[in-house]
């Protein structure tokens, strides 16, 4: 059943050196491996959750497992301590999805800026939910034009 989860890691370079675009990156862990899955469902998970705590058991060397859950949002597990965050997906009321193809790459993008920006020190609740907010965002609309404006309120 694991072995058909899409993963992928993340080992985060923190890095006080600058940045580009004026973002200001957190140097608080030297290395931090993330591993995300995308697309669990139809591989036996019934939930987020079953999922990340069956890869928590796989996952070894992980500080932080993220598993996307389409339109039910998306769910975290902070390792070795196993406290988990579940956010809903975020939903626009009357809005329709026109465009799913690089949803789950705008999540990766925004759990990216999450972990690694520190403009108002987030915790991993805010971060999953700019990460929903941004993916969900996304889909309503062709592409990726002006995606950055719509999540100001965030800063």
């Amino acid at each position: 059943m694991a072995e058909r989860v899409y993963k992928t890691w993340l080992y985060l370079q923190m890095s006080s050196s600058t940045p580009k675009a004026g973002l200001r990156c957190a140097d608080r862990h030297p290395r931090r491996p993330v591993k995300i899955l995308t697309g669990p469902q139809g591989n036996g998970y019934k939930s987020a959750e079953e999922c990340l705590q069956a890869q928590a058991t796989l996952t070894s060397n992980a500080s932080l497992l993220l598993c996307t859950w389409g339109e039910s949002g998306a769910s975290a597990l902070e390792l070795p301590g196993r406290r988990y965050v579940e956010r809903p997906a975020y939903k626009t009321m009357g809005a329709k999805v026109v465009d799913t193809v690089g949803a789950g790459d705008t999540f990766i993008a925004g759990m990216l800026f999450g972990l690694t920006c520190n403009t108002t020190n987030w915790t991993l609740d805010r971060q999953l939910e700019f990460a929903n907010e941004l993916a969900g965002r996304k889909v309503v609309q062709e592409g990726l034009r002006g995606l950055g404006n719509l999540v100001q309120h965030f800063f």
